[in-house]
């Protein structure tokens, strides 16, 4: 319809012009109308000077739209296979799904009846560990506060991820976890009767730690640098004493740390 708008005006004045010459009078001038609108944008579109020209335009313009509608043709059958391709695979893919999990409801079938069994099975074992279970848990929890308090945590550090691990377990502990818990309480009980001399961070009363040389006098004491050290169990640090004890008991530190060998006295608050 576009090029008709174009060609039609120019057929026209072609036909008056060709009329007026046969007649020798001149083409009248086409009439000017004013017009409140702003005139459109003149379009680059070549002038026929020849009706035979106007016909070269209009058979071009035809072959131009047949072109056109036979390109759009052909993009449109390749997007169509392309789509019906698309279609294919997705229902290739939906079926073997389907297919698969058809399979696994029959294995799920299949091996409901052995779970159900192995259920019975655990449920009668966990009745004869169950007692065990609870008992590792229970030693598990009461090691583990007292090895946060003790004074052998200053020397060996802290060892409560198993033991709290084991206290928070609903799982039956494994033979190794059985065997590290059995190692920590032996481990306790013989540290504790020890006299250990060992290097250990101190937190001074200036506020900064420093390491020194202390002696763990079993569970009962901790001295350094002739003064008597406190063990900070929320920090896991020890500290030294703002307020030492009275005289008679801190003259027995000094020869305590001399000692190497023997017996020698210290005061202690058990």
């Amino acid at each position: 319809m576009r090029a008709w708008s174009t060609i039609a005006p120019l057929l026209i004045a072609l036909c008056w012009s060709s009329q007026a010459a046969a007649q020798g009078e001149p083409a009248p001038e086409p009439e000017v109308v004013s017009q409140a609108e702003p005139a459109p944008v003149k379009l680059n579109v070549p002038q026929p000077t020849s009706l035979d020209e106007l016909l070269e335009m209009v058979r071009k313009g035809f072959n131009e739209e047949r072109e056109g509608n036979r390109r759009r043709e052909q993009e449109f059958l390749a997007a169509k296979e392309d789509q019906q391709r698309l279609l294919d695979e997705t229902l290739a893919v939906l079926a073997g799904e389907e297919a698969l999990s058809q399979r696994m409801e029959a294995q799920y079938n299949e091996n409901e009846p052995t779970i159900a069994l192995s259920e019975e099975q655990l449920s009668a074992r966990l009745g004869e560990l169950g007692e065990l279970f609870g008992v590792v848990r229970q030693v598990a929890t009461d090691l583990s506060g007292q090895i946060w308090d003790s004074l052998t945590s200053s020397q060996l550090g802290s060892r409560n991820d198993l033991l709290e691990r084991l206290g928070r377990s609903k799982e039956l502990p494994s033979t190794a976890d059985l065997e590290k818990l059995w190692f920590e309480l032996q481990r306790e009980m013989t540290e504790q009767g020890k006299i250990v001399r060992y290097r250990a961070k101190v937190l001074t009363l200036a506020g900064e730690q420093e390491e020194a040389e202390v002696i763990r006098a079993g569970p009962f004491a901790v001295i350094g640098g002739g003064k008597y050290l406190l063990w900070d169990s929320k920090d896991q640090l020890l500290n030294e004493m703002e307020r030492q004890p009275p005289t008679r008991y801190l003259d027995t530190v000094a020869a305590f740390e001399r000692a190497t060998s023997g017996f020698a006295p210290l005061a202690v608050d058990p």
